[in-house]
């Protein structure tokens, strides 16, 4: 299936002929929110159509030129690497599995000694 919707400006300025103009057509005739989206593009056009037409007020090109030539002056700064720019650390999959068993054994840990200190193991339940 074919998404129209891309299509219709192209069907609107008179740019589709053929087997493709064809079927847009057909399209049309078998969606109505096709249709919808066409009706709205009409009144996009028609109101852009309608709009006073308007020249920049002054030529804008020698400022934009005179922009470019002033930025072709580049400064090069070599590139110097220090000492700790040449630090990097990467982990492969067995030691982040490892850091992970290591975090929850103290994790746990920490909580079976937390549980002890205070007797929450240890002790008549009151039911």
């Amino acid at each position: 299936m074919t998404d129209w919707t891309e299509r219709l400006t192209d069907y609107l300025d008179g740019d589709m002929s053929g087997d493709e103009l064809v079927r847009l057509e057909a399209a049309l005739e078998g969606d109505a929110e096709l249709r919808h989206v066409l009706g709205e593009l009409r009144l996009v056009r028609n109101a852009a159509r309608s709009l006073p037409r308007q020249s920049p007020a002054s030529d804008l090109w020698p400022g934009i030129a005179a922009r470019i030539s002033a930025s072709e002056e580049v400064v090069v700064v070599p590139f110097a690497r220090t000492r700790s720019g040449n630090r990097r650390f990467s982990f492969t999959i067995p030691q982040l599995a490892a850091a992970a068993v290591t975090l929850l054994a103290l994790g746990s840990a920490s909580v079976w000694v937390a549980m002890n200190a205070r007797g929450g193991l240890q002790g008549d339940p009151d039911v």
